[in-house]
């Protein structure tokens, strides 16, 4: 799989992609929460031949953040948001950091257990 900015480099806050911003709430380890937007993107699923040691068959979700509304984002912070709007709101684990130039964080997310 290439970078995640790769995957999704043409969706960004100004591009028209209102519909998939979503309020968030990001907690940090050692910082208090921070409420802003995201943005969500489903980059799809992973399949693996039948009788392979590792199977996948889930939904992985990204969410792109602007940088400058969180300044620091350490893997293991949770984001709090819906899946999409209006919906219930599901706690996610930053599993993987890309920055997007200077302006943007695109994480990968897990569900938090």
């Amino acid at each position: 799989m290439g970078s995640l900015v790769d995957l999704n480099d043409s969706i960004n806050f100004d591009s028209g992609a209102l519909p998939f911003q979503l309020p968030i709430t990001v907690r940090r380890p050692s910082e208090g929460p921070i409420t802003t937007t995201g943005i969500r993107v489903l980059l799809g699923s992973e399949e693996f031949p039948a009788g392979a040691t590792f199977q996948r068959n889930e939904e992985q979700w990204a969410m792109k953040i602007r940088q400058s509304t969180v300044p620091t984002m350490p893997l293991k912070t949770i984001i709090d948001a819906p899946k999409r709007p209006g919906g219930l709101v599901e706690s996610w684990r930053v599993d993987k950091v890309e920055l997007e130039g200077a302006e943007h964080y695109f994480v990968l997310l897990i569900p938090e257990p």
